[in-house]
């Protein structure tokens, strides 16, 4: 068989496989008129419109306690004598009177992998899920009223999260164009940097990024010159560690511009080891460091410190800060699924 041949048969296969597989999948979504395929009938009372009558205005006015109290209490009412202890219904009305009720994603009908029958508080791993009983026919009335009641919440109060949720969205946004600037304009960071700044970043989406970012065994090149003698005082190029240290972010500059301050250890050939501080702005510092002599009668030197940072170098390897990009897809994925 050619390679042609075999690309055809798979594509058939693939095809078919579509069309037999989306029929499946288009009947997942739960009709909102409908109960395990037959006509939603709940009572009169927890008809949509009575519902919407007794406690739509409640809940705009936010008084949406006593409006899912009243409810569970004429659901309440309506049951059997006894039957309001039994599992479904006391499952549905400790929801009902529980204060993740205000949550209107836990009140979406969904579909139980188990049965294919309808399911309520699939969302709330604390409590016990209500599964709708689709045989045997007729489904009893209270699942009707349970069905009724929870469609109802779950539109009425996402149209009271929504303004919340435009203000999370917007925090959401922010944060993320801060997170591109300060990984775009701001000082590079070596891979231990990014762990330890990313270790300071806060847990909730409006929770503003840092404007100090710490430096930590930051290597860098530099000069140094002798400013005690000027027989001595040649240039003299050095690598430089620091130790520790910091920079702070100007504000309205995205990032852009910084000054710090921070410990530096220094390496040269003629002068060996010396230590000392320096100051940072930008990419360019200027610090002072102390070198000992060991000869007796001569003096422990003091030198200039010019240094410039491995800019050209880590800017090609610029990272993301892993914690920061982890929490702004937690934040999206809470955004998109309403968990609270």
């Amino acid at each position: 068989m050619t390679s042609l041949a075999k690309a055809l048969r798979w594509l058939a296969i693939f095809a078919t496989a579509l069309i037999v597989g989306f029929p499946a999948s288009s009947m997942a979504a739960a009709d909102p008129g409908k109960v395990c395929g037959v006509p939603l009938a709940p009572s009169a009372a927890f008809e949509r419109s009575a519902l919407e009558s007794d406690a739509a205005e409640d809940i705009a006015a936010d008084r949406l306690q006593a409006a899912l109290d009243r409810i569970a209490n004429r659901f309440e009412r309506s049951l059997p004598p006894g039957e309001a202890a039994t599992a479904d219904p006391a499952a549905f009305l400790r929801q009902l009177r529980a204060p993740t009720s205000r949550w209107s994603a836990l009140w979406e009908v969904g579909i139980d992998s188990d049965t294919a029958g309808p399911i309520l508080f699939e969302r709330d791993p604390t409590q016990r899920p209500v599964i709708i009983p689709c045989r045997p026919l007729p489904i009893a009335v209270k699942y009707h009223d349970m069905v009724s009641i929870a469609r109802f919440l779950n539109t009425a109060l996402a149209a009271l999260e929504a303004p919340g949720k435009q203000a999370q969205w917007i925090a959401l946004k922010r944060r993320a164009a801060e997170h591109e600037d300060l990984i775009r304009n701001g000082l590079p960071m070596w891979p231990w940097e990014l762990w330890l700044n990313g270790k300071r970043l806060g847990d909730s989406d409006a929770a503003p990024l840092f404007d100090t970012q710490i430096v930590f065994m930051r290597p860098s090149v530099g000069v140094e010159i002798n400013t005690r003698s000027r027989e001595r005082a040649n240039l003299e190029g050095s690598l430089m560690l620091e130790p520790i240290g910091f920079v702070r972010y100007l504000e309205g500059s995205r990032f852009s511009q910084w000054w710090g301050a921070s410990a530096v250890v220094t390496a040269s050939t003629g002068q060996g080891m010396g230590y000392g501080g320096l100051l940072r702005y930008g990419r360019y510092s200027a610090g002072l460091t102390l070198h000992h002599s060991d000869v007796p009668g001569v003096r422990n030197d003091v030198h200039l410190l010019l240094g410039v940072d491995l800019y050209d170098l880590i800017e090609k390897t610029r990272g993301e800060l892993p914690a920061l990009r982890a929490g702004i897809r937690r934040s999206a994925l809470e955004l998109l699924t309403g968990t609270p």
